[in-house]
């Protein structure tokens, strides 16, 4: 399988040019100090809550620790 996912030159993070989030706001995600809920977090970053969920999971934006 040779896709653009699996492929080691596929861009990540905001080097995409419709990424929505930067690592800051990744590391805010996952660190949700203020215990919000995930469609709190989604409104405030401006995604869908999925999106959210992705990131707290290490679905996407694994790179970003």
């Amino acid at each position: 399988m040779s896709g653009a996912r699996n492929s080691q030159n596929s861009q990540r993070g905001t080097d995409r040019h419709n990424a929505r989030l930067d690592e800051a706001a990744v590391r805010h995600i996952r660190r949700n100090r203020f215990g919000l809920t995930r469609r709190a977090l989604a409104q405030l970053h401006r995604v869908h809550w999925r999106t959210i969920e992705k990131v707290q999971t290490f679905e996407t934006w694994r790179h970003v620790r």
